[in-house]
């Protein structure tokens, strides 16, 4: 709470994370995972905020994922889902 009111980073220690090359992340889902992320949100307020935020998503555990398993992403989806009924 501190870091925030300072607005300032907060120290993490030692901590990796996998980035990309190049910095960018493909921001890619096929017309099959719309219609399921539309699916999942369908009982959200709202439409187009929350759909950009889960494309955002699958497109990050897509790149995670790519060399592991191509299921996995839409698998983490699907099981995060279950928390947006209502």
């Amino acid at each position: 709470m501190d870091a925030i009111a300072k607005w300032t980073p907060l120290e993490l220690g030692e901590y990796k994370t996998k980035t990309p090359g190049n910095k960018n992340i493909p921001y890619e889902t096929t017309d099959t995972e719309n219609t399921m992320l539309r699916k999942f949100i369908k009982e959200q307020p709202g439409e187009h905020t929350p759909f950009v935020l889960m494309k955002k998503i699958l497109s990050v555990l897509k790149w995670k994922y790519a060399k592991e398993n191509i299921k996995k992403p839409m698998a983490i989806m699907t099981d995060f889902a279950e928390s947006l009924r209502r």
